[in-house]
């Protein structure tokens, strides 16, 4: 398997350029996303951001005001089509 072939699923908490605390961690996702073929990235928190053309950041709505049952209903919603096929 070659380095375009790579696809990856990451989930984590907050995706947000102007966040402080996760500025190291964004630099080091971008780094990656450039890396491989594509990323979908599940976050828990969607903020501004400029990842690469290959990467899709899906948000679970916390931004939006959503709650748990919220949070777990977009969770499926993102994860079961990648899983299953489109």
């Amino acid at each position: 398997m070659n380095r375009q072939d790579i696809k990856i699923l990451y989930i984590t908490q907050k995706i947000d350029l102007d966040e402080d605390l996760l500025a190291q961690f964004y630099e080091w996702l971008k780094r990656i996303v450039k890396q491989i073929n594509y990323a979908y990235i599940l976050c828990l928190f969607q903020g501004r951001d400029d990842l690469p053309q290959n990467a899709k950041v899906f948000s679970m709505g916390k931004e939006k005001g959503n709650n748990r049952p919220g949070y777990i209903w977009n969770f499926y919603k993102c994860v079961l089509p990648l899983i299953f096929g489109k």
